[in-house]
């Protein structure tokens, strides 16, 4: 049974139950308002509001025509799917500027090309719900497109016109470029424009067939390290290197914006 001390412990209790009531009286009277504050908005998750911060990747990629040697500009927004969501709403905010929904998708990914050399802008996600809810939104992140700078690179070998000796595997390689983290290398069969053979790397050569050094892992199609076939004998092939100028140095994980500006197309045919 409870053990009771006298009057001392009555007046304590009493007095315990007198100052919890007096602290819930301003919850109280909130409930019955319309809002006592404003709520803020908050990624964490919590009963009907977003689940957590999607991750999100932005790369601004300028690239150089190599005919026409016109610039374009291209920010690529990924991220991943987000469950449960039909729609994802990409917000871009101009530095100074409003935020506003540039796109809605029902799939990931979305390139913007509004911008132009030297501009910034920041981009967020939002994913919903069929019903509009907001379920989970991206972090916010911001990235400033690169000038058209970096020069082509030169001193290719095998030289333009070249020809093979028989069954001979050529070592592709070219002058170093100042200013350039990578190079990309793309060869191609002439007759139906098949890309054989593509790897990025930061040296300047490469032995074609060798496994890419580096690979621009959350944007793998924006500089492919993949092909489909082998040298053919007697079979004109096209090779270029591309010199890549980064934002975040050799590490392709850090990178936010490229540059990068194709060299002359030189032609080879393997003997035989």
């Amino acid at each position: 049974m409870p053990r009771y001390d006298g009057p001392a412990q009555m007046r304590f209790e009493v007095m315990s139950v007198s100052r919890a009531f007096s602290l819930a009286l301003p919850l109280l009277a909130c409930v019955g308002l319309v809002a006592c504050a404003p709520l803020r908005a908050t990624t964490a998750a919590g009963p009907g509001g977003p689940s957590g911060a999607l991750p999100l990747d932005v790369l601004a990629v300028t690239t150089v025509d190599a005919e026409t040697q016109n610039p374009r500009y291209r920010i690529h927004v990924r991220w991943p799917a987000a469950p449960n969501a039909r729609i994802y709403e990409v917000i871009r905010r101009f530095e100074g500027g409003q935020a506003s929904v540039k796109a809605t998708l029902q799939a990931p990914g979305w390139v913007d090309d509004a911008l132009g050399a030297g501009q910034g802008a920041a981009y967020k996600v939002n994913a919903l719900a069929g019903d509009s809810k907001v379920l989970t939104v991206t972090d916010e992140k911001a990235i400033t497109v690169l000038r058209e700078e970096v020069p082509a690179p030169t001193g290719l070998v095998p030289v333009d016109g070249a020809v093979l000796g028989v069954d001979e595997v050529p070592t592709l390689s070219w002058d170093r470029v100042e200013g350039a983290a990578w190079y990309h290398v793309r060869v191609w069969r002439a007759s139906d424009d098949q890309v054989i053979y593509a790897a990025l790397t930061s040296s300047t050569s490469v032995k074609l067939g060798d496994r890419s050094p580096l690979l621009l892992e959350k944007f793998p199609d924006v500089l492919p390290v993949e092909g489909e076939g082998s040298l053919q004998r007697g079979v004109v092939h096209r090779w270029t290197v591309s010199a890549v100028r980064t934002t975040g140095g050799q590490d392709p994980a850090r990178v936010t914006a490229i540059d990068h500006r194709p060299s002359k197309v030189h032609r080879f045919s393997p003997g035989g």
